[in-house]
């Protein structure tokens, strides 16, 4: 676009330059004028087809502003769900490996990792089969992660080590999403 109007402030600049020179160099500026139109009508005839190249321009641009937009609302419930099952593996990515984070003196304290299976529920139309036949794997291990947690005689260091398996197998799953999201973003991109 930058070079489009370069090439156009360039045209127009030069035009006005041989203008400028014939009524310097004319007896009065009629003269120059049909000296011009006459000398350098075909240079004259290019300003109003650069101008429309350059509307063109602006224009292909907004239509294809709009065609993302209107592909992206589309394809909105979709992106939304997969923002939500984000989130959702982000929080078991980041929580806590420490020991004294996993076993507290209360249920709330020591329950850290919270999936909606209502949530999962409701957007499952919106993902691939296979990602969410894996959300559902990793919302059953957390579940047990927890209920194993809560059991006072549970090793500290088998449940740092479960966790850490729980977040490699959350950070499998982010990428295959980020592989769907890649997938549908070749219907804007």
């Amino acid at each position: 676009m930058v070079v489009l109007y370069v090439v156009t402030v360039s045209y127009v600049a030069y035009c006005c330059l041989i203008l400028g020179w014939l009524i310097a160099t004319e007896r009065s500026w009629i003269e120059a004028l049909v000296k011009f139109g006459g000398i350098y009508g075909t240079l004259l005839a290019g300003i109003p087809v650069i101008i429309a190249v350059l509307v063109a321009k602006q224009q292909l641009d907004a239509n294809r502003r709009q065609h993302v937009a209107t592909v992206k609302r589309s394809l909105r419930k979709e992106l939304e769900a997969i923002d939500k099952i984000e989130g959702m593996l982000i929080q078991i990515i980041e929580s806590p490996l420490e020991a004294e984070n996993l076993f507290g003196h209360h249920e709330n304290h020591v329950n850290k990792i919270k999936i909606d299976r209502d949530d999962v529920d409701l957007i499952a139309e919106y993902i691939p089969d296979k990602l969410f036949d894996l959300i559902l794997t990793l919302i059953s291990d957390v579940s047990g992660f927890n209920e194993r947690t809560l059991d006072h005689g549970y090793k500290r260091k088998k449940a740092e080590e479960n966790l850490a398996e729980l977040k490699e197998y959350a950070k499998a799953i982010l990428d295959g999403l980020k592989m769907h999201r890649n997938d549908l973003s070749k219907y804007w991109s």
